[in-house]
């Protein structure tokens, strides 16, 4: 096999294998030779986007003539996209070049993967289409009539309405499965979809998200990527209702044209602004990659991926793709770099060394894999675990750190051993600390309860915790120095972790009646709440009827919206 790719040497510079499809096929066997082409130029061809599959069943197909094994999910993507060229009409005399990775990298050398892995973004933004091959299903008519009828709804309210978010949540009340109804949609249809492989895979994300014309095939039906990003979109905001009763996931899925896609970052439904670190860290809990490295390299096709704060295809990527080098230097290496472009820590908040069960790339991190052997400094994240609590600290990601210190500048060296040395600053001294959410005794709660009242529970075992830290300040302070409602209402900034656009007091007024609410929650069989939280939030009560706050807003809502990011696996401090 490594003789076909000796004959096709990719010598000069930003070149590509690609495969010509052979109509002559001996036997009925896809058969395809290879051309050399430039990136450089003006060259057309389609770039596929799957998933490998398990080697242990291998099909064949005829490279140069040659039989040549390739996984059964890349046959059946070759298929596809086969008939999906026969359907567009394509000229069978010349039929457009195809790009994929497992068939046109040799495989077996790791510096021709280092030199192509880092020219992939490139490869899939120039291609003049990606198809992503999602596979087979017997609901694939389904789930395409589906994406297909409800994107000509949304695109109907989005000329009425404005933006996605603007337009109002519908009813599931609705159920003759009539014409008007999103009830006689096959829903289960597009759950399944979502669930396909694919979707769970590292790589696919810089492929989605760079490409400028992307066509997901699934089954024997094919539709625009972009209609099924608009319908996750509306499905994550106003169509919540709808994603919850069904159980759709897709949040991280539609994320993927807004991290890439300089045209939907621009549209005004997508605010929101990932830099580099933001991506790779949420791409640890959401993805799965073969090769810890990967975890790094499936990324430098972003234009955050590069030395320039403003990236552009042509400027080399943080760090050279080496699958040669352990994955120990490889980490290392980027966390270093990043540090040193960033000129912020904010790399030191992903760090988790840990294994935690259930997670994404967990089959990389088993005893016995070479990450797990490797030594990986204290300070390094291990990008294919979970960073702590799921992704960067709120206050970080969102562009507002706190600025206690006269100076925030931030310095550091790389010493001997792999240490990293920081300057370090006096910030506060820490008087106590408190217990995580989850080290306080639970509140049941059915299953069938609504969410308000699930919400409610975690919100008593947040009073619970208001009221420690309301003891202990006031037993450290003396009473002439902070007011009950300036604790309180520091508490309650706390938990939100976000800048606030009103007055310290106008959130505490969103507080308290939450604390009222919770104190009268009678029994009923949906909570059962312990004597001691009762009589800390009884307790608690007592302490808000002295203040005079003015109507409630929505706190709980806001501190439910980021309660996962803030409190999942750390503490409450309280400095003096």
């Amino acid at each position: 096999m490594d003789g076909i790719y000796e004959c096709f040497r990719l010598d000069a510079p930003k070149s590509a294998r690609s495969l010509v499809p052979q109509r002559h096929n001996p036997g009925g066997r896809l058969s395809y030779s290879f051309t050399i082409e430039s990136l450089g130029s003006d060259v057309h061809y389609i770039a596929l986007s799957y998933v490998w599959g398990a080697p242990k069943t291998p099909k064949s197909i005829l490279l140069e003539g040659f039989p040549f094994p390739v996984t059964q999910n890349l046959l059946y993507a070759l298929q596809m996209t086969e008939n999906a060229i026969r359907q567009d009409g394509h000229d069978a005399s010349e039929p457009p070049l195809i790009w994929a990775d497992q068939l046109c990298i040799n495989q077996n050398d790791n510096a021709e993967k280092s030199v192509q892995i880092a020219q992939m973004g490139e490869l899939y933004a120039k291609a003049q289409k990606v198809f992503i091959c999602l596979g087979n299903s017997k609901t694939a008519h389904d789930a395409a009539h589906l994406i297909t009828k409800v994107n000509q709804r949304i695109c109907k309210d989005k000329i009425r309405y404005g933006i996605i978010s603007d337009i109002p949540e519908p009813s599931l009340s609705d159920c003759d499965c009539d014409c008007n109804s999103y009830n006689c949609f096959n829903w289960d249809a597009l759950r399944e979809l979502l669930e396909q492989p694919w979707f769970t895979r590292l790589w696919v994300v810089q492929e989605a998200g760079l490409a400028k014309h992307a066509i997901a095939l699934y089954g024997g039906y094919s539709f625009e990527w972009t209609s099924l990003m608009r319908l996750l979109a509306w499905i994550s905001v106003s169509g919540g209702n709808l994603r919850r009763h069904y159980q759709l996931s897709g949040w991280a899925v539609h994320q993927l044209r807004v991290l890439f896609s300089q045209d939907a970052r621009d549209e005004p439904d997508n605010s929101r602004r990932y830099n580099f670190l933001d991506l790779i860290a949420h791409a640890a809990s959401s993805f799965n990659a073969t090769n810890p490295r990967d975890y790094i390299y499936a990324f430098f096709g972003h234009p955050s991926g590069t030395l320039q704060s403003v990236g552009i295809m042509s400027q080399p990527p943080l760090i050279e793709p080496n699958y040669a080098a352990t994955e120990e230097d490889v980490f290392v290496q980027f966390g270093l770099e990043l540090l040193r472009i960033s000129r912020q820590p904010h790399l030191l908040s992903c760090v988790n060394h840990e294994y935690l069960p259930g997670s994404p790339g967990s089959e990389s991190t088993q005893p016995g894999s070479d990450l797990h052997r490797a030594e990986i400094p204290s300070w390094c994240p291990r990008w294919n675990h979970i960073p702590l609590g799921g992704g960067r600290l709120a206050d970080e990601s969102y562009g507002y750190p706190f600025q206690a210190a006269t100076s925030m500048e931030f310095h550091f060296r790389h010493a001997p051993g792999d240490r990293l040395v920081v300057r370090g600053f006096s910030y506060d001294a820490v008087a106590d600390t408190f217990a995580c959410l989850d080290e306080l005794d639970d509140i049941p709660v059915k299953e069938s309860d609504p969410s308000d009242v699930r919400k409610m529970a975690k919100f008593i075992k947040i009073a619970f915790l208001c009221c420690l830290v309301l003891d202990k300040t006031k037993e450290s302070l003396s009473s002439s120095d902070y007011s009950t409602a300036q604790i309180i209402a520091s508490f309650a900034t706390t938990t939100i972790a976000r800048p606030l656009h009103y007055e310290k007091y106008r959130l505490l007024s969103n507080f308290v009646p939450n604390v009222y609410e919770a104190q009268h929650i009678s029994p009923n069989g949906s909570m059962q709440i312990t004597d001691t939280y009762k009589a800390v939030l009884s307790r608690l009560a007592g302490h808000c009827q002295e203040m005079n706050v003015g109507p409630p807003d929505r706190y709980l809502p806001r501190f439910m919206a980021g309660v996962d990011d803030v409190f999942v696996e750390r503490r409450l401090f309280l400095s003096l």
